[in-house]
This record gives C-alpha cells, sequence and structure tokens, in this order.
C-alpha cells in the first residue's frame, strides 16, 4: 500500500525512499515485530478467557502438566502480523508476492483446521498426516 502511494507521490522526498526494496523490507519487519509485540499479550489473554488450551495426552510425565495451560492457534497471530506487514510494504502489483500471501494462507488455514479439531475433540491429534499433507498441496 505504501509502495503504490509512492507511485502517485513520487516526488515527495519523506515517500520516495519507499521505493527501495532495502527500506521496504526492514519497515515490513519493524511493522511485523509492533505488531506482534503489542497484540500477543491481549491475543494471549484472550485465548486462555475462551479455553483455547493446549490438551495434554495422559500419559505424560507429570512436570508436563503445567503445559496444559498453553494457549493453541499463536499461528493466527504470525498470520496476522506477517499479512498487515506484506499489504502495508510490498509491491501488491508483483505476482510474486500475491502467490506468497496465497500459500501462507493455505498454511494457516491448515493450521487453524488442526488446531481447531484438537479442540473440539479434546484430543492430540488433530488432522492425520494424510490431510494436513492434502491440504498444504
Amino acid at each position: 500500500m505504501i509502495y503504490m502511494l509512492y507511485s502517485y507521490f513520487y516526488n515527495i522526498t519523506v515517500i520516495s525512499i519507499a521505493k527501495y526494496p532495502f527500506f521496504r523490507v526492514i519497515m515490513a519487519l519493524l511493522t511485523s515485530f509492533a505488531i506482534m509485540l503489542f497484540l500477543t499479550p491481549l491475543f494471549i489473554r484472550r485465548l486462555i478467557k475462551i479455553n483455547f488450551n493446549q490438551i495434554i495426552r495422559s500419559c505424560i510425565p507429570q512436570k508436563n502438566i503445567s503445559k496444559s495451560k498453553t494457549p493453541i492457534m499463536g499461528g493466527l497471530l504470525i498470520l496476522i502480523s506477517f499479512t498487515v506487514s506484506t499489504i502495508l510494504w510490498a509491491n501488491l502489483y508483483h505476482a510474486g508476492i500475491l502467490i506468497i500471501l496465497f500459500i501462507i494462507f493455505g498454511f494457516g488455514i491448515v493450521g487453524f483446521y488442526d488446531d481447531y479439531i484438537k479442540i473440539k475433540k479434546k484430543n492430540t491429534i488433530g488432522l492425520s498426516i494424510k490431510k494436513k499433507f492434502y491440504g498444504l498441496q
């Protein structure tokens, strides 16, 4: 989006720095980091509140019981952070960027569905390996 603004306001010095890929990469990294830094505590509190916690097997050692309070679906936050920073800083006219976004969303959908199955069925298995593999193809 900011790259698109550059094409309209290329004569303004402050915006003209957006034409350099190195600058856009650094800014995308900083944007993604800021989003993660800001949203992670809110997101984790929300996941704990709605009880989206890791399901623990019954045959595990007692020292690992504390992991049962670990929230799952953290990949959703990574997907949001990546998508927002990419939309803000990447050249969306480039087909490669759109392909990468499409692939990342595919992985995100499979991961989200896997975690959802774990929560709904209250087991540690989630999707089978075949379903994950076919979902990622």
